[in-house]
């Protein structure tokens, strides 16, 4: 890029900054978001064994793939990685190893392979949430208070625990609340939180979830409007808010009843 002297002109410096951002703008936000993420999975495997992340072989990607398919990864998730490699090693106008038959052949058989399936966590009855508050009603520990004081507000989905920054719509917007990373971690907070319910949960399966899975399931079996409810979820659709919800026995044999056979 530079003059026959040498040097590179302030115009020409401010034009290759400005291709830079055309370049990246070739893919909406979202879609650039999900290709970095998936790109950084196969830079952290390829640290991890010495080999180049980019320029890559297209060896090293195929091996990386497998990796993931031999830990139950979905097939978007290994499709996603193909496309963020390809993507990337584009910008950089490198050769793309994805374009390769390993590569290629490696991604049907993720389309075939079947990914771990994810157990879906219990709701905890209200009545749980008591008894873990009046098992420390006389406590001084900042600390169980800390954990007391997460479990009831995420227990009335007032806080919505995640490990990552969530994109805002209408109907949320303005309800988020920040804390800085040094406080805690989403890792911290599942470990002391999650230990901390099973102490009267015993060994239902629970998680971080299950608090927001509780209380929507109680809401919905109530009267309450269910535009209000969802809105309290800062839910985007109602796929989302029903994959939630556990119906109770009642509310199913509901179903058949209405049948009057």
């Amino acid at each position: 890029m530079a003059s026959k002297n040498g040097t590179v002109s302030d115009k020409l410096q401010h034009l290759a900054h400005s291709m830079v951002n055309h370049l990246v703008s070739s893919r909406s936000d979202n879609t650039i978001k999900n290709y970095f993420s998936a790109f950084k999975k196969w830079q952290t495997f390829a640290n991890s064994e010495n080999l180049k992340a980019i320029p890559a072989e297209p060896i090293h990607v195929a091996l990386f793939l497998t990796d993931l398919m031999n830990n139950g990864k979905s097939v978007n998730v290994i499709q996603y990685v193909v496309y963020g490699s390809k993507w990337v090693h584009k910008l950089r106008g490198v050769s793309d190893p994805t374009n390769n038959h390993y590569v290629h052949n490696l991604v049907e058989s993720a389309k075939r392979h079947k990914s771990v399936q994810k157990t879906k966590k219990c709701v905890i009855p209200s009545k749980k949430i008591i008894e873990l508050c009046n098992k420390y009603r006389d406590t001084t520990d900042i600390l169980i208070f800390r954990d007391l004081c997460i479990i009831l507000l995420c227990y009335a989905d007032f806080f919505a625990i995640s490990g990552k920054r969530e994109k805002r719509t209408s109907i949320d917007r303005g309800s988020e609340i920040l804390i800085s990373e040094g406080v805690t971690s989403y890792e911290h907070v599942q470990e002391t939180v999650v230990s901390r319910l099973k102490e009267v949960c015993g060994n239902l399966n629970i998680g971080l979830h299950s608090m927001r899975a509780s209380w929507a399931s109680m809401v919905a079996r109530s009267h309450v409007n269910e535009r209000c409810w969802k809105r309290h979820g800062r839910w985007r659709s109602d796929i989302s808010k029903d994959s939630y919800i556990e119906d109770s026995i009642e509310k199913r044999l509901e179903v058949t009843r209405e049948i009057h056979l």
